[in-house]
């Protein structure tokens, strides 16, 4: 019997800008007794600034966007937009909204190095402050009537979540139809969907292409993989830089039998 699935999908890019010490990969929250975080001086500010704009003309993928964004920082920084401001997170925040002023992405953002979802995956805000409460993976898998239903809000490097999934699904091979609720995912990275989607398809199927800068591409975060393919696209330019765009698919392979 051939299923229906339905993917309920929020935004699908991703850009997260972190400084300062070398992010870690589930950063705890914070104790109480915390010490304060450490005051910017205005040559830091500046450097932060500075590496910012280059990055952000090197990596976002629409080059009109990328000088955009660029443009912006560097003009606030040649003037007092941020003079005085050594607070880190006020910092982020204000970047953060004038990026946004320019042009609206909900996943990019300026963060310091151990602040809540700095160290992983995009942390979108949601109900319960800056970052929103820390949340299980995979919050719900039930079945509605004869519909298997999965509700997502991370798909972290986690081994125990991609076989939480994958049982369900095997456990409930029978629904008419699967949902997949990603509305409020957060982002992570294949391992959850490399476990699950192969079960879904009956061969291999390319799933999405998504262009990427040639420097971005160069840093990661993705490799290449046997559900990940990389190939070359034609030459793009961004103000006087020449790069490369790479196109990214994703086959999936046929179903695996299930091992017991």
């Amino acid at each position: 019997m051939k299923l229906f699935v339905s993917t309920l999908l929020a935004s699908s890019c991703l850009l997260t800008f972190v400084w300062g010490q070398k992010p870690h990969p589930a950063p705890a929250p914070a104790p109480e007794s915390a010490a304060p975080a450490k005051l910017l001086h205005a040559a830091e500010r500046r450097n932060v600034l500075g590496i910012l704009a280059r990055e952000l003309e090197q990596d976002v993928v629409f080059p009109d966007v990328a000088t955009a964004y660029a443009a912006a920082m560097r003009k606030r920084l040649a003037g007092t937009a941020y003079e005085g401001v050594a607070d880190p997170m006020e910092l982020a925040d204000r970047v953060t909204a004038d990026l946004q002023a320019v042009s609206k992405d909900g996943h990019l953002r300026l963060m310091p190095a151990g602040a809540a979802g700095a160290g992983g995956p995009m942390m979108r805000p949601m109900p319960g402050g800056r970052g929103g409460p820390r949340v299980e993976a995979l919050e719900e898998a039930k079945m509605i009537g004869e519909v298997a239903y999965l509700r997502f809000n991370l798909f972290p490097q986690d081994e125990s979540v991609a076989a939480r999934a994958r049982e369900f699904l095997f456990t409930h091979a029978d629904a008419r139809a699967v949902i997949i609720d990603a509305r409020l995912h957060r982002g992570g990275t294949l391992l959850v969907m490399d476990a699950i989607l192969p079960l879904l398809y009956a061969k291999s199927t390319m799933l999405i292409r998504m262009d990427t800068r040639a420097a971005a591409a160069a840093r990661g975060p993705l490799e290449d993989s046997p559900t990940l393919v990389r190939q070359t696209s034609p030459e793009t330019k961004c103000g006087n830089r020449p790069s490369r765009a790479f196109t990214r698919e994703v086959p999936v392979p046929p179903p695996l039998s299930r091992v017991t």
